[in-house]
């Protein structure tokens, strides 16, 4: 959780990092409650491809989740990737 507010003159990334980490403003709250959505919806399209599906079928669910695992991918790295650049 983060302490204190954002610094006025906080980068675009740090402002980015900041409203992922933060729980207290409502861009923050959001955001968290996003990220739940996504996960609840990734969990959904797991279990979905347990059942016998139609190949059109299950080539949607694997794009979508596809594309989840990049949303969560980016989100990673906007919040823990500094240290990949030794930042």
């Amino acid at each position: 959780m983060t302490t204190g507010a954002l610094p006025p003159d906080a980068t675009t990334r740090e402002s980015v990092r900041f409203y992922l980490l933060d729980h207290r403003t409502p861009i923050g709250k959001a955001i968290d409650i996003g990220l739940l959505i996504l996960n609840l919806l990734f969990v959904a399209i797991y279990v979905l491809e347990t059942y016998s599906l139609e190949s059109l079928s299950r080539e949607s669910l694997w794009t979508l989740e596809i594309g989840l695992v990049l949303v969560f991918l980016i989100e990673w790295y906007l919040k823990e990737g500094e240290g990949l650049r030794g930042g």
